[in-house]
């Protein structure tokens, strides 16, 4: 299970990366043209992806397979089948690399997401021990005041908490209003008051949960994390652009005064799912520049719409380029089976017709005048080529199909040749089957059908 999680977040990965690292490289000139909250709305769409472990299925053709034959034909074919041969130099089924990987990647997200959480949980203790409610009727009246204006029911308590960095938000269901142990003047508090409650309205904690949950379960690359970063600071843009809409030239530089006042106050690490923000000079010089502006900017719904296009476009490709997606059907030796899951070392089935595929073969194996396979036909009518013996495990569907001959009569009581084809879904059965094989492992391969990156149907076919 963590191992196809991990499988598919790693093409999530992928595909989300490369919206975002086209959006990053235009970032300049989109910021010039186009309204910060416009790239706040489509950093929360691609994080969302990211958070989202699917992709979106697409019809394709039916795979080709080779037909079954006849149930008469199949019980000759049947009798002069050879004595299976065991590939005893393949791997046993059991921990693979890949089953590593994805336990360390496991192991880490969780790791990541629970430090973050701590954190979280031991801050807001801190401030709810160590912080002082405010009673302040000209505080709690400008908060009255803000939460009208912006339509705000929530009652969110003011705490007055020395070691704050900044005026901030803290909580997700009952959020808290956290101001640090100063004075302010009342142009202040109103301008910071708006600032934090445009948070509150837009539930921008949540938001920055989203992008911990996606730096979490993405944690080994690093476009997420520049993501996160600029995700923030357009989230810090867009409210500002919220805070001075409308307002003259002097109020809006009266707001940044007190976006500097709260700087030179304190100025400390942010905290884990707050709203407090700094980044650095370079970030707060770009956050005066844009609230000083006067530059009309466009409307950004074109670019949304370009991203979502370019992130679908992005998922698509990777799904195609997964063979675990696509429904096909493949020859395989099983290495283990334990109803759910099942270990597959897969092989190709050549057959004698197919002369390209015979003579890229003869090259492979670098065959010479005098070989059996360059000379003449197949023997059997086929070739299984198995150059690795590297085994892949997938996930078997609850309702998965499985076909097989029952050669020694063990499932069917008549020696009919239509009763001798065994078709269940049970796999209980098809375990027993294996079992009536040496180390419950038949010497030939089977055709697998994979679709959606699970095994939905097993068949066993005459290869004479």
């Amino acid at each position: 299970m963590v191992k196809h999680l991990f499988l598919s977040v790693l093409e999530i990965s992928i595909s989300a990366s490369l919206p975002a690292v086209l959006l990053l490289i235009l970032s300049p000139w989109l910021s010039r043209q186009y309204a910060a909250k416009w790239k706040y709305y489509t950093w929360s769409v691609l994080f969302l992806r990211l958070v989202i472990p699917f992709h979106i299925p697409l019809p394709r053709p039916a795979a080709a397979s080779i037909p079954l034959p006849l149930a008469a034909d199949a019980v000759t074919a049947a009798e002069s089948l050879p004595v299976p041969i065991y590939h005893n130099s393949a791997k046993a089924a059991g921990i693979s690399l890949l089953d590593v990987t994805a336990a360390v990647w496991f192991f880490m997200a969780v790791c990541f997401l629970l430090i973050h959480i701590l954190s979280f949980l031991y801050y807001k203790s801190q401030v709810i021990k160590y912080g002082t409610f405010i009673g302040d009727s000209r505080i709690l009246q400008q908060i009255h005041s803000v939460k009208t204006s912006l339509q705000i029911s929530t009652d969110v308590p003011v705490i007055a908490y020395k070691d704050a960095p900044s005026p901030m938000v803290i909580g997700f269901f009952r959020p808290v209003f956290v101001l640090p142990d100063s004075t302010y003047t009342e142009k202040e508090l109103y301008f910071i008051l708006k600032h934090e409650f445009i948070h509150i309205r837009r539930h921008d904690i949540y938001l920055k949960f989203l992008y911990t949950c996606a730096a979490a379960l993405h944690w080994f690359n690093p476009a997420v994390y520049i993501m996160r970063k600029e995700a923030c600071i357009d989230m810090e843009l867009s409210c500002d652009e919220r805070v001075v809409c409308n307002s003259s030239y002097a109020d809006r530089k009266a707001y940044t005064d007190t976006l500097l006042s709260a700087l030179d106050k304190h100025h400390k690490k942010s905290a884990s799912f707050t709203t407090q923000f700094y980044g650095g000079t370079n970030i707060m010089k770009k956050r005066f520049q844009n609230i000083l502006s006067d530059r009309k900017k466009r409307n950004g719904f074109i670019l949304l719409l370009a991203i979502l296009i370019l992130t679908a476009a992005a998922n698509i490709f990777t799904g195609l380029s997964h063979p675990g997606k696509e429904s096909a059907e493949l020859a395989a030796y099983i290495k283990d089976f334990s109803g759910s899951e099942i270990a597959l070392d897969f092989a190709e089935y050549i057959t004698d017709d197919d002369t390209k595929r015979k003579r890229k073969l003869i090259r492979e194996l670098n065959l010479t005048e005098g070989d059996g396979l360059y000379d003449g036909n197949f023997a059997d009518g086929y070739y299984i080529y198995n150059p690795q013996t590297d085994y892949v495990t997938y996930p078997v569907s609850d309702d998965a199909v499985y076909q097989f001959f029952d050669w020694g009569r063990d499932f069917a009581d008549s020696d009919l040749p239509e009763d001798l084809f065994i078709t269940t879904s049970d796999s209980n059965d098809f375990s027993r089957y294996l079992n009536t094989y040496e180390n419950a492992k038949p010497g030939m391969p089977f055709f697998i059908e994979l679709k959606d990156g699970k095994v939905i149907r097993i068949t066993e076919k005459p290869m004479a």
